[in-house]
């Protein structure tokens, strides 16, 4: 042949700069390995001499095309342009079946590989690509409509009910309206002294029915967290704050068996690189997994011990193990949104933390989501996906007006007292759905 496969191989490193001018070299190159291949062709005699002497030219062409694409692949062109390297491969596949030599087969076996990489790229780890691409543009923003409700069931006639709601309330992160909701009795609105949360609190006699319903809806606009974005100079925290993300929980210790995970690490002294080290051990330790009994209470002490668990205790252990070095944390919680816009219904809460560091402020983690999604590991450390809302944070909650049955372990669901006893949690039926605008 007048050019050969080195030929491409050199045309691409030697002879462009550019990306779009190794492309457009590579292209005009294989374009006239094609012309060579006909003229080749026309020399030849007779069928039986092109069967033992030069390929046909549709082979040839296959032959250069498989060539093409482990050199675009080599060049990031599958990531660039993933339809047209699948596209090409599907052409050229075929001709596996027939006389191709252990060099070709090469080529087209590494084609396949890259192919399947290529469609995870552009499938299960395109979310990846996408958070990954935005931590350097500006926060993407979600509009949707929050409806939060539930019924409660099997209740003693004529009972005393005391019910306490969460309210979404705006920050830096989400701006958040009420809406018209139903309950079923004068409601008062309130805020937690420790933390600020928002609450909505009602009183009601059980009805014969023994059923009680209610719903709140709330129109939010969240955004994208993009904590390690220098922002200016953040607001320092009072002494008061400080102390209040650095104190133990009932289930946070902060000494004792949570800090025995850090007894092989090199700690560094810079809190944002500690703060790291301390994420990828969370990780490293604990597997999301919530086939089995005692998840989700955000038990440290549990968790160490059985090294799997949901948000919650991911995240627990995370904030224990921040400030045990005196990395202020704080727990956060709310619910999720599906990534795809449109409307459906939650099956439950999410929860996260956030870390702070004096030259960057407040810093988010998600850590179970990363270990869902490891292709996201990186950017679940500083950054957060605009698809969620915050409810409240904090642990052991003091409501207003203050509960009979003792500090909430966290509060994201409703809570229900009779007559100063907890309303099981089987007993209330709880209905989340959201609608994007």
């Amino acid at each position: 042949m007048g050019m050969g496969m080195g030929d491409l191989r050199s045309a691409v490193s030697a002879g462009s700069e550019t990306r779009a001018e190794q492309e457009q070299c590579l292209e005009s190159r294989a374009e006239q390995c094609f012309e060579n291949c006909g003229e080749q062709e026309q020399g030849l005699e007779s069928r039986g001499e092109q069967e033992q002497g030069l390929e046909s030219r549709g082979e040839q062409r296959l032959r250069l095309r498989a060539e093409w694409l482990y050199l675009a692949a080599s060049r990031s062109h599958v990531g660039r342009r993933p339809l047209r390297f699948v596209r090409s491969f599907l052409e050229a596949s075929w001709f596996v079946r027939g006389r191709f030599d252990m060099r070709y087969r090469h080529s087209l076996l590494i084609c396949r590989v890259l192919t399947v990489v290529c469609c995870l790229a552009g499938g299960l780890g395109g979310k990846a690509a996408t958070a990954d691409s935005n931590t350097g543009s500006p926060p993407r923003v979600r509009t949707f409509r929050f409806d939060y409700g539930g019924t409660l069931t099997g209740l003693p006639a004529g009972a005393r009910i005391r019910v306490w709601l969460p309210v979404p309330r705006s920050n830096d992160h989400q701006d958040v309206t009420p809406l018209p909701g139903q309950l079923p009795a004068a409601m008062t609105s309130s805020r937690d002294a420790t933390y600020g949360n928002r609450i909505l609190y009602f009183e009601a006699q059980a009805p014969a029915s023994q059923m009680l319903s209610f719903k709140t809806r709330y129109k939010v606009v969240r955004r994208e967290v993009q904590g390690l974005k220098r922002r200016g100079s953040p607001s320092a925290l009072t002494e008061e704050e400080r102390a209040r993300f650095l104190t133990a929980h009932r289930r946070v210790p902060l000494t004792g068996k949570p800090t025995t995970l850090l007894e092989q690490l090199r700690l560094p002294s810079d809190p944002l690189e500690l703060a790291h080290v301390l994420y990828r051990r969370v990780d490293d330790h604990v597997r999301y997994d919530k086939s089995k009994p005692g998840y989700g209470n955000g038990d440290v002490l549990w968790v160490c011990d059985s090294r799997f668990g949901n948000c919650t205790d991911f995240h627990s252990l995370f904030i224990s193990l921040a400030r045990s070095q005196s990395i202020p944390a704080r727990f956060e919680i709310g619910f999720p949104l599906p990534p795809e816009r449109g409307h459906g219904t939650i099956g439950g809460y999410h929860c996260w933390a956030f870390f702070f560091v004096d030259r960057l402020g407040w810093i988010p983690v998600d850590i179970s989501e990363a270990d869902k999604h490891p292709e996201l590991k990186e950017y679940y450390f500083g950054n957060l996906t605009e698809d969620r809302v915050t409810f409240s944070i904090g642990r052991d909650l003091t409501l207003v007006p203050k509960q009979d049955t003792g500090p909430l372990n966290f509060f994201v669901y409703p809570h229900v007292e009779i007559d100063g006893k907890r309303l099981p949690k089987g007993q209330i039926k709880l209905q989340f759905s959201y609608q994007d605008e």
